[in-house]
């Protein structure tokens, strides 16, 4: 019991916004920059191919546009906190920040467990019909590689 009481006086503002006197002991730093470099690199990774990941999916490109600008720039601010941290820069040592970054990466992934849960299938529905009458319904204006050539007089 005493051991739950210990990790629970951790979340204490007091204990959070301690500046630490000597470097980081903790292996939970090394695991936090870990988790904060995979996801800062996934982000990158899914906006520089975002295209070819949503294969001209105009939904998908904006969701992958949406969460993975979201994703990097949480992934790279944790990251930054923890090496700062490692460095024991006085204003970036608190660990509120760290506690910040983790909850702020929490509840991205939650709202997109929310969105793809509640928004999504009718979305994507009427985006399929969308491209569904795009593809069938006859268009007012003939594309130009059926027009008929100008004559020369």
């Amino acid at each position: 019991m005493d051991e739950f009481a210990q990790q629970l006086a951790k979340l204490s503002p007091g204990y959070l916004f301690q500046d630490p006197r000597t470097g980081v002991h903790s292996p939970l730093y090394l695991v936090a920059a870990a988790v904060f470099a995979i996801v800062f690199v996934g982000g990158i990774a899914a906006l520089l191919y975002r295209e070819r990941i949503s294969q001209g999916n105009r939904l998908h490109l904006r969701i992958l546009e949406r969460y993975a600008t979201w994703a990097a720039s949480l992934g790279g601010s944790g990251l930054i906190v923890v090496v700062l941290r490692y460095a024991n820069v006085p204003l970036f040592s608190k660990r509120a920040w760290a506690v910040l970054n983790v909850l702020a990466l929490v509840a991205l992934f939650a709202h997109f467990a929310w969105y793809r849960a509640k928004h999504y299938p009718e979305q994507i529905a009427a985006y399929r019909e969308e491209e569904r009458k795009r593809r069938f319904l006859p268009s007012t204006r003939r594309p130009v590689s059926v027009r008929r050539p100008r004559r020369r007089r």
